[in-house]
């Protein structure tokens, strides 16, 4: 690798030069029908390199390490360079006194673990599916990641981390449930996910249908991940904040939200393994983005915390980059009770496990539409009285987030896109079903 990096700065030494290189080892094994049906193993190492001129920048990746293929591809580079525009604001070199070669979140087992042990996991549960008439569907996934950034100008950054993934799916004559877990280190409860999922698959056998409208719904963590994402991605962006397409635009300070919410970025103390530095090697920070309803802060990127003046927080894409600064760890502060304890005390309502085909409606609003699966079910006098058919909202986020009635004590955590959510259940006033479906 050194000598890769190297070899770059070599061919590079009348630019400034940022290199990102990224190897990255996945391991998966996939089931169906109660049987082990595929078995893969898949290893990628790519070179990402920002090259400056004065106000020119030119990125490019580099997937053959022999010379010639890192001299040609610098060449072409340097070729293009000539040709582009200047830029309006150019990424100037990462300075920080924080330097990184991080294995906090780098678990050895995880790197232990084979094909045999992943089956040896499963293997109990899918025999019991077989024998009582049900089929399960899933996957258990691992990853090792090794992410080092330097630059020409002395910066040099370094993090090897780690993570496993568990999705399992039980159908019974037509009623499916779904459990998940994602954790850095080798600690999953496979046992638990697998109750979770068959105890829903068994509730959900029946259902019934209900008009579309509006709803008090409880939605658990795994169906939060998606508007949390979405909120993270569209509203908490200081691009989308700066070119006034987000819902928080011109409304830092104001209570827009429920008092009761309460989200903070939160890189430093996360769940899953997160990177401790962004794509331009500065450190990620804590940000505080909402507080109790309130509107507080928003991640910002080099560009962006240039643009609005705000703080630079350490959440750049490789700049130059289109879409601005994302979020990476979002924790959704909880509440004081259960959520069988918040299902109790529903009059009326729906409990949903999890949404997808999740899509944006109105980015402003964060107006999302999707569809329920993997167990939905009517509450009905503090208890769970029927599954239902799956049904399609069509809900802003913001309206929603700011109807929320109560949040659970407990939280799950869970992987989304490059980084993760942890939240609790959110019990809302009303959300907008628009229509329901024959499944």
């Amino acid at each position: 690798m050194e000598s890769l990096i190297n070899k770059i700065f070599k061919y590079t030494n009348s630019f400034y030069t940022h290199v990102i290189y990224n190897t990255t080892l996945e391991n998966l094994t996939r089931f169906g029908d109660n049987e082990i049906s595929q078995n893969v193993s898949r290893k990628d190492a790519l070179i990402e390199v920002r090259i400056i001129d004065d106000s020119k920048a030119v990125k490019f990746m580099i997937s053959k390490f022999d010379d010639d293929s890192i001299k040609n591809a610098v060449e072409k580079a340097k070729e293009k360079l000539r040709f582009l525009k200047p830029l309006e604001f150019v990424p100037y070199p990462t300075k920080t006194s924080v330097k990184f070669n991080s294995c906090k979140y780098f678990d050895e087992k995880i790197t232990q673990i084979t094909p045999q042990i992943r089956a040896k996991r499963i293997k109990n549960f899918l025999s019991f599916c077989s024998k009582t008439s049900r089929l399960a569907y899933g996957i258990i996934s691992d990853f090792q990641n090794e992410i080092i950034i330097r630059d020409n100008y002395g910066l040099d950054q370094k993090a090897i981390l780690t993570g496993i993934s568990y999705e399992i799916t039980v159908n019974r004559n037509g009623g499916y449930g779904k459990a998940q877990a994602n954790s850095w280190k080798d600690d999953i409860d496979y046992e638990r996910i697998n109750q979770i999922a068959l105890r829903k698959s068994d509730s959900a056998r029946r259902t019934i249908e209900i008009k579309p409208g509006k709803y008090k719904v409880i939605l658990e963590p795994l169906a939060c991940v998606e508007l949390i994402g979405y909120m993270g991605y569209l509203g908490f962006n200081a691009l989308s904040y700066y070119e006034n397409r987000s819902f928080v635009s011109n409304k830092l300070g104001e209570k827009i939200l429920s008092e009761k919410l309460t989200i903070v970025e939160d890189p430093i103390d996360f769940p899953l393994g997160i990177i401790p530095f962004d794509l331009e090697g500065y450190p990620r920070e804590r940000v505080v983005l909402v507080e109790n309803g309130v509107i507080k802060e928003l991640v910002t990127d080099k560009k962006t915390a240039h643009l609005t003046g705000f703080r630079y927080s350490g959440h750049s894409l490789f700049e130059p980059n289109g879409y601005g600064a994302i979020p990476v760890a979002m924790s959704v502060e909880g509440g004081k009770r259960s959520i069988n304890e918040i299902i109790s005390d529903t009059d009326y309502g729906i409990l949903v496990t999890e949404l997808h085909y999740v899509n944006t409606l109105k980015p402003k609003t964060i107006e999302l539409t999707g569809m329920t699966r993997n167990g939905t079910f009517l509450v009905k006098d503090g208890k769970i009285v029927s599954a239902i058919k799956n049904m399609r909202f069509t809900q802003s986020i913001v309206e929603a987030f700011s109807n929320i009635e109560e949040l659970s004590r407990e939280r799950e955590a869970y992987e989304w896109w490059n980084g993760g959510i942890y939240s609790p259940a959110i019990k809302i006033s009303e959300f907008n079903f628009s229509s329901s479906t024959e499944f």
